[in-house]
């Protein structure tokens, strides 16, 4: 998944000419990996080992930290919505056959 995503931020990076490659890749890398890991930190801290340079270290740990921030946001304000399989077990549970 890490690699994948970094390749995605290094043709991101390549539509961006007038931006640093590096910079871009590795923060399309971060954002893309911790949305579909759902891991920020993880993510963050694995980016920052493998493949940011030290001049980038502080912004791979402001978007790691930005990242958590936005996730605890979200698990704060996103309610659960029910799946179909959730209202299946309800109706069985009704009639007391599951």
């Amino acid at each position: 998944m890490l690699f994948s995503a970094t390749i995605q931020g290094l043709a991101v990076s390549q539509l961006l000419p007038s931006l640093d490659r590096t910079f871009v890749m590795v923060m399309v890398a971060i954002g893309v990996s911790s949305a579909i890991l759902e891991s920020p930190l993880l993510v963050g801290s694995l980016m920052a080992i493998m493949f940011a340079p030290l001049n980038l270290l502080p912004f791979v740990i402001l978007a790691t930290i930005l990242l958590m921030f936005i996730k605890s946001l979200q698990r704060r304000y996103t309610k659960y919505a029910p799946t179909v399989f959730d209202q299946i077990g309800d109706w069985l549970h009704g009639l007391n056959i599951f």
